[in-house]
């Protein structure tokens, strides 16, 4: 099933969308398309991060400083609730690589009262660092321009289960291998 034909229909008007994967995996461009036909304004980590890390943010040791992430996921969390105090849906769009900082969607979910639904993108290694190796610092607002950016989040990565979330929670693995992205399975809590 494509999934832009079940944004409508699947992800609920008061909602706090979660975009959750590796690098180049189309979390973005989903982001985009959700926020385009739900009306859900995007925080995205890409553009938090260039808003407040003062260094060079495409540097590998900058871009992987685990501290640095840290602090934009704060301020992603923060500029979240201020959000979705006044709006039915937000869509968060980041790596969220942890399951940490999966639970604290989770929180800010239930604090809200809005459906939380993870929507994982998925598609093979080579396709990945095929899109990486198009970016090109200044073209990309991603930090994600190298093979090792793609590397280092995949030895970190743990994976999403729903277990992780609470009852009512919805859960989408979209694969984005082809022209064709599809939902390669849907989970509800």
């Amino acid at each position: 099933m494509r999934f832009l034909d079940i944004i409508d229909k699947e992800i609920p008007e008061d909602c706090l969308v979660v975009m959750c994967g590796l690098p180049a995996t189309g979390k973005t461009t989903l982001a985009k398309k959700i926020s385009e036909k739900k009306g859900f304004k995007v925080l995205s980590s890409d553009s938090i991060r260039a808003e407040i890390i003062k260094e060079d943010i495409f540097d590998q040791k900058i871009a992987s400083d685990l501290n640095k992430r840290i602090l934009v996921y704060k301020v992603m969390f923060e500029r979240a609730q201020e959000i979705l105090e006044k709006e039915r849906g937000l869509i968060l769009d980041a790596t969220f690589i942890r399951r940490d900082l999966r639970k604290i969607c989770a929180d800010i979910a239930k604090r809200y009262r809005k459906t939380l639904c993870i929507i994982e993108t998925r598609c093979s290694k080579e396709t990945a660092l095929s899109r990486i190796r198009r970016r090109k610092k200044g073209d990309c607002e991603s930090n994600a321009i190298t093979e090792e950016a793609y590397f280092n989040n995949l030895k970190i990565f743990e994976p999403v289960s729903l277990n992780e979330f609470p009852s009512g929670s919805i859960y989408f693995l979209i694969n984005t291998e082809g022209k064709e992205w599809f939902v390669e399975k849907k989970l509800k809590g």
